[in-house]
């Protein structure tokens, strides 16, 4: 699932509303940060996150 939300307990609050996180369905589940890559910062290139992916 996307989310966009300005805080990370908004996100929190929606994944625990869905039926199959309710249900347990799903043995675990991660929340991650999607940055929009761009001209501005680089096309990512340089975030630590593109780094280690490279690695």
């Amino acid at each position: 699932m996307v989310f966009h939300c300005k805080a990370f307990e908004h996100v929190e609050s929606a994944v625990n509303q869905d039926p199959f996180i309710m249900e347990n369905d799903y043995q675990t589940y991660e929340i991650n940060e999607f940055i929009e890559a761009n001209d501005e910062n680089n096309w990512l290139m340089t975030s630590s996150q593109t780094v280690e992916n490279l690695k």
